[in-house]
């Protein structure tokens, strides 16, 4: 790339874009750099398109390092850890004297093996049991890399494709089969990007969580079979027939038993689990709450942790029935832990539940009662589980519970994101937008006339090209089909991601992450404040923290201090 000189670029490679100050401007864009005037003879204050062009073009010129280490410079904003836990309220752990967990992908976490498990028998029994052709059997097998958390299937057209937050369809993320559909088709199918809120609660099913990634592919391969056989279908007829086989994989146990016979198969390790469970048992109450049966949680548990996993928690509810555990009547019943009925299933009783027993198990049940029996107050509980509207949305509105949310793609994207090919792609991508942004507000030649307002639409076109290029590169890392799971195209959230927002206070990429907690931690936002407010200044903060510590480091001579960077990393914010 062209040389460039990093100095004259203060400590943000946006700097020269966003000031109008001549201090804080590189020497090749003060020509008439001034504040703006709106009165009819503003023009001859405006700083020249052409000029803001040209440094458009060095900068973007820079080669991939000068442009890392202009980022690296400014601290403007924390680099998120994978092992960070993001609050989207404020949540002080101290207050929490109650913390209740999901079992599946919250507790324990599983290979990608399951996915082809239930892939494989959802499948099978297709074409056992509901006369699918037998040539979809061979003709493909479940693809990891191919479907992310948050899609939605149109059940009347047979799309699979990914929304953001404001229901509009994302242009590169629309699939029949494993066909990519171009922009012009999916406004024939659709007559616009934008869906009604009708029409999605009463046409789109949605992938909402792991478990669900093995139907999103199964449904996409199926249609792509019927497509390229000629085998005439109605993408509703398949939704509905895959959907019954995925739920005889979990109602027949077929899964669970699998997995019980193959645990080192199918379970990730857990070695902190035991631990970080020990350390909540020292200043609060405990419960395991799913949808699991007891037989599938104590084979589970038994392996991972021990077979007392049971001293770890106050109350264990199996087969719970969520959501509707939270707003049903079923009456708890009492397990026999100690034996088995007919060596399958643990034997529940009969008698009337009338308060929870130490060391005993429970499954069915509802709130109301699960609350008169403990006398824990909802404001005082917090629940975490992986599934946003199984487990999560209906504890926080009807019973006040805090809600944290397990989301293994935290971690991979944050991985991925902070690759250094991601990171110039990003700072590339910011330059054209903020160019864009001051371009239109810029003086051109004759630009009242219409030559020179066609002139700046056409730098305009060209830069949105080059912007599309860089999003398709970004995705292209993130997840070749879908992109992110968080963001969507236009920058702004996905529909799981606005979910995640508004239903959830506290999540992560995996439990064990809270051992870098105390149990007394305040979670607190980050500010992110509307388009209209004033910019967070994060890296002026971080800046006169280090200023600061480096002084001290002086004053003291204190060989065992730690150093600054060391302190920002740990209790400061994560890097």
């Amino acid at each position: 790339g062209a040389s460039l000189s990093l100095g004259s670029f203060g400590n943000h490679p946006l700097v020269w874009l966003r000031s109008y100050t001549r201090a804080a401007t590189p020497s090749f864009c003060r020509t008439r750099v001034c504040k703006r005037s709106y009165s009819n003879n503003s023009a001859r204050n405006k700083i020249l398109g052409e000029e803001l062009l040209s440094a458009y073009r060095q900068v973007s010129g820079c080669n991939d390092k000068a442009l890392l280490n202009l980022a690296f410079q400014s601290a403007e904003s924390p680099k998120p850890h994978s092992a960070e836990i993001f609050a989207n309220t404020e949540l002080n752990l101290s207050d929490i004297d109650v913390i209740g967990f999901d079992y599946d992908y919250t507790l324990v976490s599983y290979t990608s093996m399951l996915q082809d498990f239930l892939y494989n028998q959802a499948r099978m029994h297709m074409v056992t049991q509901m006369y699918y052709p037998e040539g979809l059997l061979h003709y493909s097998k479940f693809d990891k890399k191919f479907a992310i958390r948050g899609l939605v299937f149109d059940k009347e057209k047979g799309l699979l494709f990914k929304l953001d937050a404001n229901n509009r369809i994302a242009k590169e993320s629309v699939f029949f089969g494993r066909q990519r559909l171009t922009e012009g088709e999916i406004i024939k199918e659709f007559g616009s990007r934008h869906l009604s809120h009708n029409y999605v609660a009463n046409n789109l099913k949605k992938i909402p969580d792991q478990f669900t990634l093995a139907e999103a592919c199964l449904l996409s391969d199926s249609c792509q079979y019927f497509i390229e056989n000629n085998i005439p279908f109605h993408p509703g007829a398949v939704t509905e027939d895959v959907n019954m086989a995925i739920r005889y994989v979990h109602k027949s146990q077929t899964m669970h038993k699998e997995v019980m016979s193959n645990l080192n198969k199918y379970y990730h390790p857990t070695p902190y689990l035991a631990d970080m469970l020990q350390q909540f048992r020292r200043t609060k109450k405990t419960f395991l709450m799913s949808n699991s049966s007891f037989e599938y949680i104590n084979t589970g548990l038994s392996h991972l942790i021990g077979p007392k996993w049971m001293d770890l928690f106050d109350v264990v509810v199996a087969s719970s029935q969520k959501p509707y555990f939270f707003t049903g009547k079923s009456l708890f019943r009492k397990l026999d832990v100690q034996g088995k009925h007919n060596n399958l299933t643990y034997q529940s009783k009969w008698n009337n539940v009338t308060e929870f027993e130490p060391g005993s198990a429970y499954i069915k049940g509802n709130i109301q009662h699960f609350l008169k029996f403990t006398k824990w107050e909802g404001g005082n509980v917090l629940y975490i589980g992986d599934h946003l509207s199984a487990d999560l949305v209906e504890p926080a509105r009807s019973n006040g519970w805090y809600t944290g949310a397990v989301i293994r793609e935290l971690e991979n994207e944050i991985k991925k994101q902070g690759t250094k090919e991601y990171q110039v792609l990003t700072i590339r991508l910011q330059l054209i937008e903020e160019l864009m942004r001051r371009l239109q507000w810029a003086k051109w030649d004759d630009e009242y006339q219409p030559k020179g307002r066609s002139r700046m639409n056409d730098i305009l076109c060209e830069l949105e090209a080059d912007r599309y290029q860089l999003q398709k590169k970004m995705n292209a890392i993130l997840n070749p089909n879908f992109g992110s799971v968080f963001s969507a195209d236009n920058g702004g959230a996905t529909s799981f991601a606005s979910n995640v927002q508004e239903d959830v206070d506290i999540y992560t990429s995996r439990l064990e992450n809270f051992n870098e907690y105390q149990d007394d931690y305040r979670f607190i936002p980050r500010r992110k404040g509307l388009p209209h407010e004033p910019r967070q200044r994060i890296g002026l903060v971080t800046d006169l923290l280090k200023s600061a510590l480096q002084e001290k480091a002086i004053e003291s001579s204190d060989i065992g201090l730690r150093k600054e960077e060391d302190v920002l990393l740990s209790e400061i914010s994560f890097k």
